[in-house]
């Protein structure tokens, strides 16, 4: 709600002679309608952009949530600034994401056994000769298939892991025909991730989510991936690895 117009904020308008946008050509403007709500929102509009949209710079007479929230969420400088530092944020996140994913996979054997068409990925990666038919006989799991599910790579003993441990696992042994749900995981990761906070999906399906964009996919043909879009299954098994499957 507009504030009523004090003596003083008319004689501050009247001593800056400022009109409205609403003049006709045969009558003289109307004296300008001095808000401070409207005053102070052009204040920190100007703050903001002379500190190039860094809100934490300009926030001064509130705290940024607020600041952004009330008087900023429609400037475009200000809006910039939010998807550069937001942008940042995610770059940042699967990074660490994919350190995470590393690390794992250096402790239980160093690298995925992958198997694209023609093999060209099985040498590549170190893998023997029988990688085809180890892959052929091996356990399934949820999204792949496990050479020896019996020793695993960093205990030596029965694996006991989640099915999303296996995209950080040497044992894993991933070929075309588990790309359908492969592709069927990263989409229901990405409504999981709609469905909770930036930092608890992270946490939770962040290595995984980076294991497979950046280690499985890419190992793959984009004729190969064409193809198993179309076969996507319509269950992606998340609900394998949650409560109470897991935990029994």
């Amino acid at each position: 709600m507009t504030v009523p117009h004090t003596s003083y904020q008319r004689d501050w308008v009247i001593g800056h002679d400022l009109t409205s946008d609403d003049a006709t050509d045969d009558a003289d403007p109307p004296r300008f309608a001095l808000d401070f709500n409207r005053l102070k929102t052009s204040i920190d509009v100007r703050r903001t952009r002379q500190m190039g949209g860094h809100l934490p710079s300009a926030a001064r007479s509130n705290t940024v949530p607020v600041l952004f929230a009330h008087y900023l969420r429609g400037d475009p400088t200000t809006i910039d600034w939010a998807h550069e530092v937001v942008s940042e944020a995610v770059v940042d996140a699967e990074k660490a994401a994919l350190s995470a994913h590393h690390r794992a996979l250096r402790a239980t054997g160093g690298s995925l056994r992958i198997l694209s068409e023609g093999h060209g990925h099985a040498a590549d990666a170190g893998q023997d000769d029988n990688l085809a038919e180890r892959a052929t006989h091996g356990q399934e799991a949820a999204w792949s298939s496990c050479a020896n599910s019996q020793r695993h790579p960093a205990t030596g003993t029965v694996c006991r892991s989640s099915f999303l441990d296996c995209f950080h696992c040497g044992n894993c042994l991933i070929t075309t025909a588990h790309l359908p749900r492969l592709l069927a995981l990263l989409d229901a990761l990405t409504l999981r991730r709609h469905q909770m906070s930036e930092h608890d999906w992270w946490a939770r399906y962040g290595p995984v989510w980076a294991a497979i964009r950046h280690d499985v996919l890419t190992k793959f043909s984009p004729a190969e991936l064409e193809r198993a879009i179309t076969d996507k299954p319509a269950d992606a098994l998340l609900d394998l690895v949650e409560d109470p499957w897991e935990h029994p």
